[in-house]
């Protein structure tokens, strides 16, 4: 039952997806994404040094969070050697020492979260600032053809749109992609370090976890846009009502556009409940993948600490030096755990960073367009003194591109 309810999730989200993708092309699906090397085009070398910066402490933030349980784990195993030995005569110090490392752990999580978020944060402000003055300069250039062609209200709208997804995609995305980096690889290291064997067994399970992480995204990403789109038709309707407000009062045309909005809501309302149901199964889904591969891994661990124990080896426990103590072996499954959640929440940061280039390379096409008429040269022939007189136009047409038969 449980296979078969993953299944028809995978469906749903899979149709979700179908639908999205039948649905009119917009400049997001039929723009061409740009390279990287062009999408840091108004990067300099401060915004380079920035972004180095904030890559390193992001990933020193998220390899802190798997190493943030070593501390933990020798508490645990010497709160235990202390309670079989009946001394607690240096458990005292390593446990304040313990508490010392859980501080210094503290202090750069902190130190690294800061520099990372905000060294990303002000490059992102950065070259976000220069794509929306190029991409303004290039559209004051166009001529009057170009213009025509498009829609102001559309032309703002995707301006702002655009340079938005861009400063997102340079900004916070990649530091909390890199985080995510960062905790999978330095917990999976932890894990093989301090009790392999746990570790592999963990490994083995973790793409359970992994995977429902991903699903979470993915529900959420398409349940948004699915969402957006059928708020679309009710928030067009509700934006004509009030746009022509006086119309709609003079001929009391009040209850008919009430109605009509009331109508539009409903797709959306069947589209909330659903996405609500595909969102908690997602997150139960997680939660319970989560605690399944925990019970797998302690399960394992406790049975590697009990045949140990069984076997003669009880004298270990008194000192802390048995193979298969209980804070490694639990060290590891948590690692191992943290790691394949870091998986799972890599792919979020890619679809931004991705959406990024697509809107870069929706601007590139303006950013490298040459208008017949071109303001910005200074070429070509000028008059040397100013003219004056009577300016007669014989046998001119003029017809805009949009409209070439009109008169």
């Amino acid at each position: 039952r449980f296979c078969s309810v993953v299944s028809r999730l995978a469906a749903a989200v899979m149709s979700a997806e179908k639908e999205v993708a039948g649905a009119p092309a917009s400049d997001d699906d039929t723009a061409d994404a740009v390279s990287i090397g062009r999408f840091f085009r108004y990067a300099s070398v401060f915004d380079y040094l920035l972004m180095l910066v904030g890559a390193l402490s992001a990933l020193a933030l998220g390899a802190l969070t798997p190493v943030s349980f070593i501390p933990f784990a020798q508490v645990l195993d010497t709160i235990g050697a202390a309670e079989l030995s009946g001394t607690s005569d240096t458990a005292d110090e390593q446990v304040v020492d313990a508490l010392l490392l859980f501080i210094y752990l503290g202090a750069g999580a902190f130190g690294t979260g800061f520099i990372g978020t905000y060294c990303f944060k002000w490059t992102g402000e950065r070259q976000a600032a220069a794509y929306r003055k190029a991409y303004l300069r290039a559209i004051m250039r166009q001529d009057v053809a170009w213009h025509d062609a498009r829609s102001t209200a559309s032309l703002a709208a995707s301006f702002a749109e655009a340079t938005q997804l861009v400063e997102a995609g340079i900004g916070t995305k990649i530091s909390d992609g890199l985080r995510s980096i960062g905790q999978a690889i330095a917990g999976v290291g932890v894990g093989l370090y301090f009790q392999w064997d746990v570790a592999l067994v963990q490994l083995a399970v973790s793409p359970l976890t992994a995977g429902a992480a991903w699903l979470l995204v993915r529900v959420n990403a398409q349940t948004q846009k699915r969402a957006a789109r059928a708020f679309a038709a009710a928030g067009n309707a509700c934006s004509e009502a009030l746009s022509a407000i006086r119309t709609v009062a003079s001929f009391s045309g009040e209850p008919r556009a009430s109605s009509k909005f009331d109508s539009q809501l409903e797709p959306a309302e069947k589209e909330g409940i659903k996405a609500s149901v595909l969102r908690g199964f997602a997150y139960g889904l997680l939660d319970g993948s989560g605690n399944a591969a925990l019970g797998v891994g302690m399960l394992y661990a406790g049975a590697l600490v009990a045949a140990e124990r069984s076997s003669g080896e009880t004298d270990c426990a008194y000192v802390n030096s048995c193979v298969y103590s209980p804070g490694r072996t639990m060290l590891a499954v948590f690692s191992v755990m943290m790691a394949a959640t870091g998986f799972g929440l890599i792919g979020q940061s890619i679809s931004a960073f991705t959406k990024a280039r697509a809107a870069a390379g929706r601007m590139q096409g303006t950013l490298t367009r040459v208008p017949a008429i071109d303001i910005l040269d200074a070429g070509g022939k000028h008059p040397e003194a100013a003219a004056r007189g009577r300016v007669e136009f014989s046998r001119v047409r003029f017809a805009y591109p949009t409209r070439p038969h009109a008169p």
